[in-house]
């Protein structure tokens, strides 16, 4: 069971919603990780368990972002492309199977630069991807995972340069959906633009005609747009909602509070947390209402250093807490995983937050809590609340992390694996 084998019975921690952590790296491998029936080494002499590897699939390249589709048990995953002779991405589809291990269904090369995936439509057979490196928002059919297909794509421009050296050219980092399903939001770091785009309403890829490559169309301001044979589009861009020159948006999340739906978005060259308020005129599109802006490690700004450099923000499950990493901050230490005086380990942090239901404010309830190594460039938070996984890509380390959901408060490490390359995302299986 999880709460024996990671020594957390504290935390009365269910095995069955989350039995496998699965793990992309620049290393080309994709890591599962078993978090029920088996810590591997460790466990004495002060040492954090060590999660047992149930499987390692080469795929090549910089793999950069997982998603999973639990009902269909398909795995997708992305090679960044920086590695590749043309320059491409790559988009894989990968089969789990009941020991959580996995098999290839299927691979298409991408625009350059993808770096996230998000499903939507009837059935998740569609996906939305953001490409960092190739200045462009995609749109797949992933209906059959042996035969993925690129249905549409939005070439982002960027009218003039930033006010930040990275900011030369759009660069979305992310796609999310609302909690409606209707809209995607697209942080474009380069830009400092919230990319809006209304969701077509039943979109679902299968049925699209086949694009046809054409030369790039209007489509919609900032972006150009190439469409199928029919001229439909899943998605339709919107005004791009700007935010503070030089702040980098780079991940978005959005919480629920009664009648009441939040937005925070955590900005990279500025290290700031961004709160709107989002509503939904009648007859009109959704909307993000400025509320406040803080730093990273809260209100007092001589907490977060002008070196920071945000990464990851998520919204806890039941919408009540919300946690976000910095990375190149190296201003932690924690006792090393292995125990036994060994020395100590450079960290970056994490900060909690609770959010207010009726105004979305943050309190602040830990700031710059150990990320357990360096560089933490994602997170996730498991289905019941009680666990936290962390890729510190700089030290090729995961690390899982108690907290309790009912006061949100992080605890410590109950288990920990180190990997090949810079581990780049970890995700649970629900």
């Amino acid at each position: 069971m999880l709460h024996k084998s990671l020594a957390a019975a504290a935390l009365g921690v269910a095995a069955a919603g989350s039995s496998t952590l699965y793990v992309s790296s620049f290393s080309g491998k994709v890591t599962a990780l078993a978090l029920d029936g088996g810590a591997g080494a460790g466990g004495r002499g002060g040492a954090v368990p060590t999660l047992k590897t149930v499987s390692q699939t080469e795929l090549g390249g910089a793999q950069s972002f997982l998603a999973l589709d639990a009902g269909r048990n398909v795995l997708f995953g992305c090679d960044e492309g920086f590695r590749s002779a043309d320059g491409n991405g790559t988009l894989f589809a990968l089969r789990v199977e009941r020991d959580g291990s996995l098999r290839e269904l299927g691979r298409q090369k991408t625009q350059a630069g993808p770096v996230f995936m998000e499903l939507f439509g009837a059935g998740k057979d569609t996906m939305v991807i953001p490409h960092f490196g190739g200045k462009a928002v995609s749109v797949w059919d992933v209906a059959d995972p042996s035969k993925m297909a690129e249905v549409q794509r939005e070439d982002l421009e960027l009218q003039r340069p930033g006010t930040k050296p990275q900011q030369t050219e759009a660069k979305p980092h992310q796609a999310i959906r609302d909690p409606t399903g209707n809209y995607v939001v697209a942080p474009d770091l380069g830009a400092d633009v919230l990319r809006l785009f209304a969701i077509a309403p039943g979109a679902n890829a299968r049925e699209q005609q086949p694009k046809r490559r054409a030369a790039p169309s209007s489509g919609g301001r900032g972006c150009r747009g190439r469409q199928d044979q029919a001229g439909n589009q899943l998605l339709t861009p919107l005004p791009p909602v700007p935010v503070k020159p030089g702040s980098g948006p780079r991940h978005a999340a959005f919480a629920v509070a009664g009648p009441k739906t939040y937005m925070y978005v955590v900005t990279e060259l500025s290290s700031d947390i961004m709160g709107f308020d989002v509503s939904y005129p009648a007859g009109g599109a959704m909307e993000l209402n400025p509320l406040f802006t803080i730093k990273v490690h809260g209100k007092d700004a001589s907490k977060t250093p002008e070196f920071a450099a945000a990464s990851e923000i998520a919204v806890s499950p039941d919408n009540r807490f919300l946690i976000v990493s910095s990375r190149n901050e190296s201003t932690l230490s924690v006792p090393s995983f292995d125990g036994d005086g060994a020395a100590d380990v450079v960290s970056d942090s994490l900060s909690n937050f609770r959010i207010d239901p009726a105004t979305g404010a943050l309190g602040e309830v830990q700031v710059r809590v150990p990320s357990g190594g360096r560089f933490p460039r994602h997170l996730s938070i498991s289905a019941d609340g009680a666990l936290v996984a962390v890729a510190n890509q700089l030290d090729g380390r995961v690390v899982v992390v108690e907290r309790d959901a009912q006061s949100g408060v992080l605890g410590g490490f109950v288990a920990q694996a180190l990997l090949d390359g810079n581990v780049t995302s970890v995700i649970f299986r629900e």
